[in-house]
């Protein structure tokens, strides 16, 4: 393989790397969005119920 290849595809793989980190935050964030929506509904329940 030549050099240039080599390095063509550790950019390649490098960037997947990068793109399945930012995949993880994401749905990390997206868990956290879903707790805190769950919070403000129950706490809208609770204070129409008073």
């Amino acid at each position: 393989m030549k050099e240039i290849e080599k390095n063509a595809l550790n950019d390649v793989l490098r960037t997947i790397m990068i793109i399945n980190n930012k995949i993880e935050e994401i749905i990390e964030i997206q868990k956290q969005q879903e707790l805190a929506i769950s919070y403000l509904r129950g706490m809208i329940a609770g204070s129409e119920s008073e």
